[in-house]
């Protein structure tokens, strides 16, 4: 599958700053799995602008961080140098480039990435490169603004936040249409469970852990949030992007004058390993 250049374009400042922070128990999973160590090396595959490759660095000899968007990878090194991460190499690569990977790994890592690559190969070749013991790690993200489902999933702790919810699908649906874009085409997604896409690749140990938290988030956060989407960037918005934005602030500010909202952020961590 070749990437789509277009599918976050314009999307990584926004990315960088409005998408939910996974929680300290995520990578307190992951390292007690995995138990990595200072000789182990982390390929972070698909890793944005760093939210898994920074903070699990330093329980790792070395990180490769690949991502296949430039400006992801720029906000990324910005981010790294500002918290003094010395030991990752952001490089511009993306499961396509899994073949020419010249190192063993302990981990591959893999933060709202797997689903926009083909499971089923990208796991073979995972395992090509794998140390006895290593394995993935795929997190998984329902972020509160999942709107592109229905609306019996929109399990929110305050009904106005679930108001908030449909406000911003009834305003995609009349900006951007029915379909959810995705670049210059629409979003496809394999409908098999990600855990049986595992044990069809012979990985053993296939667990996972969720992790659900209660996050406030404001006006300001919700448009940004969407402006770092796929389906909601600016690039898809075009000319009509302040239109968009007039639009929904006003309906979100009669939905909660505080313009707060406080939605459940659901995380989803599975971890497998290989064993040779």
């Amino acid at each position: 599958m070749r990437y789509d250049e277009s599918l976050f374009a314009g999307t990584a400042g926004w990315y960088g700053k409005y998408r939910p922070r996974y929680p300290r128990a995520v990578f307190d999973r992951i390292v007690e799995v995995f138990e990595p160590s200072e000789g182990d090396v982390l390929l972070d595959l698909g890793c944005g602008t760093g939210e898994l490759a920074l903070p699990l660095a330093g329980r790792f000899g070395k990180v490769l961080a690949w991502d296949p968007d430039g400006e992801m990878l720029e906000v990324a090194r910005r981010k790294a140098k500002e918290q003094g991460v010395a030991n990752v190499i952001f490089e511009q690569k993306s499961s396509d480039d899994l073949p020419g990977l010249a190192e063993k790994v302990k981990l591959v890592a893999m933060g709202q990435s797997f689903h926009w690559m083909d499971g089923e190969s990208t796991l073979e070749e995972i395992k090509k490169h794998l140390v006895d013991g290593g394995g993935v790690a795929i997190v998984g993200l329902k972020c509160g603004i999942h709107i592109y489902s229905s609306p019996d999933d929109w399990v929110e702790p305050l009904p106005t936040t679930a108001k908030r919810n449909k406000a911003i699908l009834d305003a995609a649906v009349r900006y951007l249409g029915i379909e959810r874009r995705a670049g210059k085409t629409t979003f496809k997604t394999s409908l098999q469970p990600w855990t049986d896409t595992l044990d069809e690749a012979s990985f053993a140990e296939i667990t996972e852990c969720v992790f659900d938290e209660i996050r406030p988030r404001n006006i300001d956060e919700t448009l940004g949030y969407i402006y770092s989407t796929t389906w909601g960037n600016k690039s898809q918005l075009g000319r009509k992007a302040d239109e968009f934005e007039t639009e929904l602030r006003k309906k979100l500010q009669e939905l909660s004058p505080s313009g707060v909202f406080e939605e459940k952020i659901t995380f989803s961590l599975l971890t497998a390993k290989m064993v040779f």
